[in-house]
């Protein structure tokens, strides 16, 4: 479902199966041939866009500053 105006933004688990993988790119992962699983995954934050955002702009502003509720 796709909600306008909002982001959701996803973090690998902290669990056995994705520790070798948890600081790999997707496309690292994708070029390797290792499966990637939803089920690895959990959501971190949930917030509103800005009208500018994509989602270089929105790494970029996760790596200076975390959001409280991160």
């Amino acid at each position: 479902m796709q909600v306008r105006g909002m982001m959701a933004l996803y973090q690998m688990k902290n669990i056995p199966e994705t520790g070798s993988l948890r600081f790999q790119s997707l496309e690292v992962l994708t070029e390797q041939g290792i499966p990637v699983s939803r089920d690895h995954y959990e959501q971190m934050h949930l917030g509103r866009m800005q009208p500018e955002d994509t989602p270089e702009s929105i790494r970029e502003r996760f790596n200076r500053r975390l959001p409280r509720n991160f």
